[in-house]
C-alpha cells in the first residue's frame, strides 16, 4: 500500500470512529428486570459532564416504590460500570409506539443523582426560573 493510500485509509477510519462516538448509542444495562413494565435501561458515558442513565418503562408504569427501586437498581449497575463521574438517572414512559414521556417526579424537575466525589445518591430538585402568578 502506498503512503498516500495508507494515510487516506487512516483518515477514513478516524472519521468513522468519530461519527460512532458522536452517535453515542449508549451501553445497555442489565437491571430491574423483575419490575413489571420495565422495558430498557441505557447508560450514556460522557467525557466532560455527568453520565446519564435512561430507564424506560412501557405499557405499565410501576407503583412509586417499585419505580424508585428500579431506578436505584439501574444506578447501582451504572456505578459498577463507571462510578468515577457523577451519574444522573432519568425515568421515561412509553405509552405507545413513538411516544416517550418523562415519568414524574423524575425528569426535568427531580433527578436521581450519584455524586462520585462523595459516593452518595441524592434526589436533586431543580427550581424553575419562571415564577408563578400570585
Amino acid at each position: 500500500m502506498t503512503a498516500p493510500a495508507a494515510r487516506l485509509l487512516t483518515l477514513a477510519a478516524a472519521a468513522l470512529l468519530s461519527a460512532a462516538a458522536l452517535a453515542d448509542p449508549g451501553v445497555k444495562l442489565y437491571c430491574a428486570r423483575e419490575i413489571a413494565g420495565f422495558a430498557d435501561a441505557e447508560m450514556h458515558l460522557r467525557e466532560r459532564e455527568a453520565h446519564t442513565v435512561d430507564v424506560t418503562f412501557a405499557g405499565l408504569l410501576p407503583a412509586r416504590h417499585r419505580l424508585d427501586w428500579a431506578l436505584r437498581d439501574c444506578l447501582n449497575t451504572a456505578v459498577k460500570l463507571d462510578g468515577s463521574q457523577d451519574i444522573v438517572v432519568l425515568a421515561w414512559y412509553r405509552p405507545g409506539p413513538g411516544i416517550v414521556e418523562p415519568v414524574r417526579p423524575y425528569g426535568e424537575e427531580t433527578k436521581l443523582v450519584y455524586q462520585a466525589s462523595r459516593k452518595t445518591v441524592t434526589l436533586r430538585r431543580t427550581v424553575s426560573a419562571q415564577r408563578r402568578a400570585p
